[in-house]
């Protein structure tokens, strides 16, 4: 159907966690991982329409056939810092793969969603959209060819 937000390509399911070591340590008991961590380097950020400034430790495994991503905020504000202080930790959100960003974020302004945080760095951009709709956060995220 014309207008459509294309969302098939399913990335991973987010997960902000307090530790690092000690999420890592439950998920491979449930044999998830192994997982590849990193803290990666971002410019352009944003949060809440401002300048970010947050870092984040990142730990990825693969679940079949999507990841699962543990995201461990190291330092200035996020949504990751609001997660923490609002629920505690969890399920935060759902990521999609999309080969036009700045498009499919349009097509969200339209729907009245709102862009909370983004960020780029070397081949890769993301943003973070508050869907409103039952308490959901998308990922997109648009990858260099």
């Amino acid at each position: 159907m014309e207008g459509l937000i294309d969302l098939s390509s399913l990335r991973h399911v987010g997960f902000v966690i307090r530790s690092m070591e000690e999420a890592i340590a439950f998920y491979e008991k449930m044999g998830i991982g192994p997982f590849k961590i990193f803290e990666p380097e971002y410019h352009e950020k944003s949060y809440l329409g401002r300048t970010g400034n947050f870092r984040m430790k990142v730990a990825i495994a693969p679940f079949g056939p999507i990841e699962i991503e543990l995201i461990e905020p190291l330092a200035g504000e996020s949504v990751y810092n609001q997660f923490l202080e609002e629920r505690g930790g969890g399920i935060h959100h759902v990521a999609f793969d999309v080969s036009d960003l700045d498009g499919v974020v349009k097509k969200f302004k339209g729907l009245g969603v709102d862009v909370i945080m983004s960020g780029a760095r070397k081949g890769l951009r993301f943003v973070y959209l508050n869907a409103k709709q039952g308490d959901l956060i998308l990922e997109l995220i648009e990858r260099a060819e």
